[in-house]
């Protein structure tokens, strides 16, 4: 009998809450290389849907989902080293479930002050909230940062959202457009400003660090441990297209914040070792206790082929795959890859759990 109340206590507890959480997913880097179009492209234009229908269960169970869109939308369609991307890569990134798009990247300024107006004006053409980039100073001082409610009229969290990169390649960003660095005095200054506005969690979105380093640097680690310092509750990286490690730093004053120095690729067409994937950070918040609950990752590897009848890049998460790879009908050097991706990951992540595997069809 003990046993069974035992069970029972579980299940209760669990269910308060998963009542009293919610949940932010935040996602890598969305490329658009010029394979990427070409596959894509329809007797129409172009159709990205596919690209994303594997992850999809994953961003339904969100609450909320965050992504870093790293490509102009220019109204021309090009590739490295200045992309573009068309609309309809807007159309299925929406339609796959992301809600915010982040825009401080290096590649924000691609296609010169037209196409980062462009860019977000079809961003508001959709209503989708952005951070990190704005057509004039005035839109940045009321969009910025980008303050998000989640929950129900009982049980609500406001999110503040912060995003800065480090450069635009080198290109201007002309007047009167803005796009955010990352500059220590400019950044505490929007923090100090933002705490006229409450926000149970403030969280930095930051474009930083080396390309195709594995490892955080220490300018990364350092700054890292600024924002921490000066308040953030949680930062996620971006740029190195790899996945990099995660740490909690314990603040001086006592508080545990999150830090995921690269989320990798969400998708592009870089397909060496590291860069073919990235991982999809779930943070799960307590409403009750206004505390971060617990956080963990989904390996997701690019594949470049066909996948159930239709030819695309897929996201495809490894957890469902690994243990039944040899009936996957894909080539074994693709095979090969997902696993040395899934592992390489799961040893670079070792100190997080998984996301749980959905059951899909």
């Amino acid at each position: 009998m003990r046993y069974i109340l035992s069970s029972l206590l579980v299940l209760a507890v669990y269910s308060a809450l998963a009542q009293d959480t919610l949940s932010v997913l935040f996602a890598g880097d969305a490329m658009s290389h010029l394979t990427q179009a070409k596959w894509a492209k329809t007797v129409d234009g172009y159709d990205y849907f596919d690209c994303f229908v594997p992850i999809q269960p994953y961003l339904n169970q969100s609450d909320y989902n965050i992504v870093n869109l790293e490509t102009p939308l220019a109204g021309r369609v090009s590739g490295y080293p200045k992309f573009s991307a068309p609309d309809s890569y807007l159309d299925a990134l929406e339609g796959a479930g992301f809600n915010l798009f982040l825009l401080a990247n290096n590649h924000v300024m691609d296609c010169s002050k037209e196409g980062m107006e462009r860019t977000i004006g079809q961003l508001e053409q959709r209503c989708l909230p952005y951070a990190g980039a704005y057509a004039d100073g005035l839109s940045r001082d009321s969009l910025y940062p980008c303050y998000i409610t989640l929950g129900n009229s009982q049980e609500q969290l406001t999110f503040a959202i912060f995003n800065c990169t480090y450069g635009t390649n080198g290109l201007p960003v002309t007047a009167p457009c803005v796009v955010n660095r990352l500059d220590t005095a400019e950044i505490r200054k929007d923090y100090q400003t933002s705490l006229q506005r409450d926000a149970d969690f403030r969280i930095m979105c930051v474009h930083w660090g080396v390309e195709y380093k594995t490892k955080a640097s220490d300018n990364q680690r350092k700054l890292a441990y600024w924002l921490a310092d000066l308040g953030f509750d949680l930062i996620i990286g971006s740029h190195p297209h790899v996945v990099q490690e995660y740490e909690v730093i314990t603040t001086a004053d006592g508080r545990q914040v999150p830090v995921f120095y690269s989320l990798g690729n969400l998708i592009s067409n870089q397909r060496w070792r590291g860069s073919n994937g990235g991982i999809l950070a779930s943070v799960r918040f307590l409403t009750t206790e206004r505390t971060i609950l617990d956080v963990s990752y989904l390996p997701v590897y690019v594949h470049k082929g066909s996948w159930k009848g239709k030819k695309q890049y897929f996201l495809l998460p490894t957890p469902e795959l690994v243990d039944t790879l040899d009936r996957v009908p894909i080539p074994k050097a693709d095979r090969d890859s997902l696993i040395i991706f899934h592992n390489d990951t799961r040893e670079r992540l070792n100190n997080l759990t998984l996301t749980p595997v959905l059951k899909t069809e």
